[in-house]
């Protein structure tokens, strides 16, 4: 066939070099009847996502310069630049993190487990240390934490201890000896897996002076602890 047909009064049909060519049509239309949607008029190379999910697709972050941008398009959450990628603080800020300390000296009895009343809660991002009943650090996403804490002891103890509760449980002790030392310190740290539901973090001391006190006041006694690997 070679030439024009009138297909109505105004759509023609023409036929060149085996191509035909339907003049006068509306696209809009004919995409709808076909069942395509916006997707239909973009390039490969050019797609904008603006609705619906991406499941079970990879995501290719080892191309210089690709970003992850926050649903409005206005800042990107995760970037790639010359194989390092980088976390924004729309994401940093996800990650739990708190500290707490004495308030005030916490006297204590030669040789008993004691658990530190640290009322004192200096920042907890996502509430979730009890800084008014338990004094406990309980978080509702499961995960592997670090936590550091640090014990000041007035009393010239000849042991002290400082160990890292999980639920009721001694889980992780360090110990030094300062015998004849009235003021002291002691350091530890530790990584606990919790579970985010059940499991929380308590910090307890133990010290052998029949008179010593957990210090609150130019040295405070404290526990700290953040999120670095979720399970």
């Amino acid at each position: 066939m070679a030439g024009e047909i009138q297909l109505n009064s105004t759509t023609m049909a023409t036929e060149s070099s085996g191509t035909i060519t339907l003049s006068n049509v509306n696209s809009a239309t004919n995409r709808t009847n076909l069942g395509l949607g916006s997707m239909a008029t973009q390039n490969a190379n050019a797609v904008a996502l603006t609705g619906g999910s991406l499941t079970g697709t990879e995501i290719d972050l080892k191309s210089s310069g690709t970003s992850i941008y926050k649903s409005d398009g206005t800042t990107a959450v995760l970037s790639e630049s010359g194989g390092v990628v980088t976390l924004t603080n729309t994401i940093i800020k996800n990650i739990p993190v708190f500290k707490a300390q004495l308030s005030t000296n916490q006297f204590t009895t030669s040789g008993v487990e004691t658990k530190l009343i640290l009322s004192d809660e200096v920042f907890d991002s996502h509430n979730f240390f009890d800084a008014t009943t338990n004094y406990r650090f309980q978080p509702t996403i499961a995960g592997y934490y670090k936590f550091d804490a640090t014990v000041f002891i007035n009393g010239s103890p000849s042991a002290f201890y400082l160990i890292f509760y999980k639920s009721e449980s001694p889980f992780n002790q360090g110990a030094t000896d300062f015998a004849g030392y009235y003021s002291n310190g002691i350091i530890g740290s530790t990584i606990i897996e919790l579970n985010g539901s059940t499991d929380y973090v308590e910090l307890y001391a133990s010290q052998t002076s029949a008179n010593g006190f957990y210090n609150s006041s130019t040295f405070k006694s404290y526990l700290t602890g953040y999120l670095i690997s979720g399970t």
